[in-house]
């Protein structure tokens, strides 16, 4: 089955967030962003979870290009569990890929959150729950896990700061 995926090239700046928002854009993340992020693949004809999926992803690109990456990432981790079909048949392995990038995505929402540790104990329990993406979901939750020790080295305790 071929698997067309494409990518979504959109500026951040263009989709700056409201002055009143309190968001922050990382620029690490917004070069990412648009550089591009990629997409569901296409699916003919899709689930009706399918169309659930392309709908909670069009919010999590939404919420990233404007800097909310807590929301992002809790909405890229909802398009993986609406993609996850017990009995898929022939669209189990676009429905996989879907979550796999979805993971993917999300891991690179929490880079950017205020809170990623709710985020990285949602993919640890998706690993278990997914073995299909067990690789990738490792793999950025190693990711994760070296810049978020890196970050924490970089910064002054919060103690520290303080006095």
């Amino acid at each position: 089955m071929a698997l067309a995926l494409s990518v979504v090239a959109c500026s951040v700046l263009e989709s700056s967030p409201p002055p009143d928002a309190g968001l922050v854009v990382r620029e690490d993340l917004a070069l990412r962003w648009s550089q591009g992020l990629p997409v569901l693949p296409e699916v003919p004809p899709a689930p009706a979870e399918y169309g659930v999926a392309v709908g909670q992803w069009r919010t999590a690109t939404t919420a990233f290009s404007i800097g909310a990456y807590d929301d992002a990432a809790r909405d890229f981790l909802a398009v993986a569990d609406t993609l996850m079909r017990p009995d898929a048949g022939p669209l189990d392995d676009t429905l996989r890929a879907g979550r796999c990038i979805a993971y993917e995505n999300a891991a690179s929402a929490l880079e950017g959150a205020r809170d990623p540790s709710t985020g990285v104990a949602a993919l640890g329990a998706a690993r278990t729950r997914d073995p299909g993406c067990r690789a990738s979901i490792t793999r950025v939750l190693d990711r994760l896990s070296v810049r978020t020790s890196t970050a924490a080295l970089a910064s002054p305790p919060a103690k520290a700061a303080a006095e």
